[in-house]
């Protein structure tokens, strides 16, 4: 099959999503079939090549492109989509595409009319929920109205929905009639396991936003027992993300003890998550977090054997709920999550038999195994 996806984000941009839809498609490619996926070109070209940025081996199968999103001095989304659409009915005269995902809710008009033109199957990985506005009042409201009357009348147009998760799944089931998968996100690979117990390092990847509960973990960290412990936060983007952060470290007095790297390239972090003690996940109680999120830190912990300790949400015990991957805390409970992690770094057959379950789990999660089943549903989507 010849699969394309669309994601609006530009090439190896500092966003979670450029990396999901990169190891999503290339993972496409992993089984055999022919992938491209598409983004906005940057201002600059980055001095890299996905082998290079993502630490991938290069497939003859596996393309990535980008498109400009700008006319003279404008820039918008639709300049964009509208070239990406004559892009890829170009090159279908070429060679058919069978399949064309996007993530972008802004694109599904630009979707149904390529399906419409090429006569290929066309699905939607939604990575948010606008069909209900009224769920989720915290939502951003730019484009929130755009959206919602989007996901109202395209997606029943669709030939398939794909969710990230078990509780988005159920979600949108209540209000469409078409298929609907939970294509569960995951890893490029297991990687081998280092018994990291003695490092005593606690380990965050991500957006530094409030949402995500960075700060929340600070303030635990700075009230474990264990004194020796390090943290390091790998990632923020831009300075109003790290200005905060940075002035929070400094108030509590951990400049010493806190390690904050900016944004990292997915090969650079992975030299940081080999040495990882424990990986948090200290997501704030919202409607965003309960359903609609898949944290790529959560699949980067497990494929470098790392034991999480992480919100109790329903979409996290999607993923883990099932496995001792570690220990969950109550939302937005700082006491519980100083506990757990004092535990895991204390307790060294709990970290060791954690260890074994994340194994077992991470199997599970390789980004090849997911994209097989989210194919076998798009062949047959029911």
């Amino acid at each position: 099959m010849n699969i394309a996806y669309i994601n609006k984000t530009t090439t190896f941009s500092n966003m979670p999503s450029t990396v999901f839809s990169t190891l999503n498609t290339y993972a496409f490619a992993q089984n055999g079939h022919d992938a491209t996926v598409v983004f906005k070109r940057p201002k600059k070209q980055p001095d890299t090549n996905y082998e290079k940025y993502f630490n991938l081996p290069n497939l003859d199968n596996f393309r990535m492109i980008d498109e400009p999103n700008n006319f003279l001095f404008l820039k918008s989304n639709e300049m964009f989509y509208a070239r990406v659409n004559r892009r890829l009915i170009a090159e279908h005269q070429k060679k058919k595409f069978d399949m064309i995902i996007t993530r972008d809710p802004g694109y599904l008009p630009y979707l149904l009319s390529l399906k419409k033109r090429l006569g290929c199957k066309v699905f939607y990985q939604s990575h948010n929920f606008y069909l209900d506005t009224s769920l989720q009042p915290d939502q951003t409201k730019i484009n929130q109205s755009k959206y919602h009357k989007f996901e109202k009348q395209f997606i029943p147009k669709l030939d398939g929905l794909l969710a990230i998760n078990n509780p988005q799944k159920e979600l949108y089931e209540k209000y469409v009639d078409i298929p609907v998968f939970a294509g569960h996100p995951g890893m490029k690979k297991v990687f081998d396991f280092n018994d990291n117990f003695d490092k005593k390092i606690v380990f965050y990847s991500g957006s530094f936003q409030l949402k995500k509960g960075i700060d929340i973990l600070i303030k635990a960290f700075a009230a474990l027992n264990n004194k020796d412990a390090k943290l390091i936060l790998a990632g923020g983007r831009g300075e109003n993300e790290l200005r905060p952060v940075k002035e929070l470290v400094e108030s509590l007095g951990l400049n010493d003890r806190v390690t904050i790297t900016g944004w990292l390239s997915y090969s650079e972090l992975e030299k940081y998550l080999s040495q990882a003690t424990v990986g948090v996940i200290p997501l704030r109680d919202s409607f965003y977090n309960q359903y609609l999120t898949a944290p790529s830190k959560l699949f980067d912990y497990l494929a470098f054997g790392i034991p999480v300790v992480a919100s109790d949400l329903p979409s996290i015990r999607d993923f883990i709920g099932k496995d001792k991957c570690g220990l969950f805390t109550k939302p937005d409970d700082e006491a519980e999550m100083t506990a757990a992690i004092d535990k895991i770094l204390s307790v060294r057959s709990l970290y060791q038999g954690t260890q074994i379950a994340v194994k077992k789990a991470a199997e599970h999660f390789v980004w090849k195994n997911c994209a097989s089943r989210m194919i076998d549903f798009m062949e047959n989507p029911k």
